[in-house]
């Protein structure tokens, strides 16, 4: 499915995920697009993907990474709006 992703003021950008993958990996697919996910340690990428908040229709996503976007209720163009809770490492 198409989703579209939004870092808050700016242009959004198409992304083609599965139903059935995680909170996670779209978090993960985020970060690649944004060029902080390139060679680094584990424990790095997830101290990341903690902060990065994503919010769907307005609301802050409160699902468990670990939950599928159709667990989610993410659905086939949906917009996903995401911002930073602290700057990313470099």
């Amino acid at each position: 499915m198409q989703l579209y992703v939004q870092k808050e003021g700016s242009n959004k950008q198409a992304l083609f995920v599965a139903p059935e993958d995680s909170i996670r990996e779209l978090k993960e697919e985020i970060l690649k697009r944004q060029h902080h996910m390139q060679t680094k340690k584990k424990h790095m990428v997830q101290t990341e993907r903690k902060k990065l908040l994503l919010s769907l229709n307005g609301e802050e996503l409160a699902a468990e990474e670990t939950a599928s976007l159709s667990d989610a209720s993410i659905k086939d163009g949906d917009k996903i709006v995401f911002s930073l809770a602290a700057p990313l490492e470099d």
